[in-house]
């Protein structure tokens, strides 16, 4: 497959390509604070960066200011139509570096977070292993077992009465 290039959406000195490569169009340029005239920039490939997410950046500059914009998303802008109004962008084969118009899709939060689980096999906070939970197994457990009110088991265990509900019916820890 050929690589295309197009022009950035609200950066016209730069180009993004199907492959997921950034470069800056060659162009004449104020030299500089403090300097007189003009330079010429020529064309380059951006190098980018990687947060810590372990997600693709560069740095795109408009009107004398800098921007940190996301590789993948300034692909996915340019070459994969969004008719939906998605807010993010899923790497399908889940290497976060590899951002080729082939490997990108619009998608929603949950159908990424979805896709985490499912393709990539990351694992599921449930239970005690989830960072809000306020219970522990046992604790469960035992608001299973417990035949007091629930209103008197919540105040027990500092959770609310809904929660103690959908305890017991099973909605809430369902893997135990």
């Amino acid at each position: 497959m050929k690589t295309e290039w197009r022009i950035i959406a609200g950066f016209d000195n730069y180009a993004v390509s199907s492959s997921g490569d950034i470069k800056s169009l060659e162009r004449w340029c104020a030299a500089g604070p403090g300097a007189k005239g003009l330079r010429f920039v020529r064309e380059r490939i951006l190098r980018p960066e990687t947060d810590k997410h372990g997600y693709l950046k560069v740095v795109l500059s408009k009107d004398g200011k800098t921007f940190k914009r996301q590789v993948h998303r300034l692909v996915a802008s340019a070459f994969i139509e969004n008719p939906l109004g998605l807010p993010q962008v899923n790497h399908l084969d889940g290497v976060k570096s590899r951002n080729c118009v082939g490997n990108l899709e619009w998608a929603s939060v949950s159908r990424n977070v979805k896709h985490a689980y499912d393709v990539l096999d990351k694992p599921r906070m449930s239970g005690e292993l989830h960072g809000l939970s306020k219970l522990t197994e046992e604790q469960v457990k035992a608001i299973r077992a417990d035949v007091r009110s629930q209103s008197i088991i919540a105040a027990e265990y500092g959770v609310q009465q809904p929660s103690v509900s959908k305890i017991k019916r099973r909605e809430r820890w369902a893997h135990l």
